[in-house]
């Protein structure tokens, strides 16, 4: 059976080589670097969720880096993924970054953002308080603070890795 690739012809090639070769051409990896960047945050308020550029050692990823809140309310990272070509039933993610890497963009996210204390229901629509570090529940004034930080279009968050993580 012949598969095609562009004007390709590849009888000689399994669908998991031709799988393997399209990670390889299309995933970003990253090591450990020593500046990270993250910057032109999109937030949507009510759930907490949503998306950043994101600069390792000078080099911005191919695709906008995601967040939502987990269980206990921290923010997690949610990383943007190809579903698989050749009809392989999975998904990759197309950026990949060390564990250090992603502790530090995470921490950086916690210090950044609310925590969703906890949700409550009122007039059947479900309302969130926000929690800052220290899981004090954030009044409307200190939320519209966080916003206004958040939102202005000139925030990034710079930092150096140079001294964390090295052996």
């Amino acid at each position: 059976m012949s598969t095609k690739i562009g004007n390709e012809d590849n009888t000689d090639k399994s669908r998991h080589e031709m799988y393997e070769e399209f990670l390889s051409q299309n995933v970003q990896v990253f090591s450990t670097p020593n500046k990270i960047k993250l910057s032109d945050f999109e937030i949507d308020w009510q759930s907490l969720t949503g998306f950043f550029n994101l600069t390792l050692d000078g080099i911005l990823t191919k695709e906008r880096m995601g967040f939502r809140p987990e269980v206990s309310g921290k923010p997690t990272l949610v990383f943007p993924v190809y579903h698989a070509p050749y009809g392989l039933p999975t998904s990759y993610s197309t950026i990949s970054i060390t564990w250090e890497t992603e502790y530090c963009i995470l921490k950086q996210l916690k210090i950044l953002l609310p925590r969703v204390g906890y949700h409550y229901l009122e007039n059947d629509v479900i309302k969130s308080k926000y929690c800052d570090l220290n899981l004090n529940v954030l009044d409307e004034s200190a939320l519209s603070e966080i916003k206004k930080k958040v939102m202005d279009p000139n925030l990034t968050l710079e930092f150096d890795m140079s001294y964390d993580f090295k052996v």
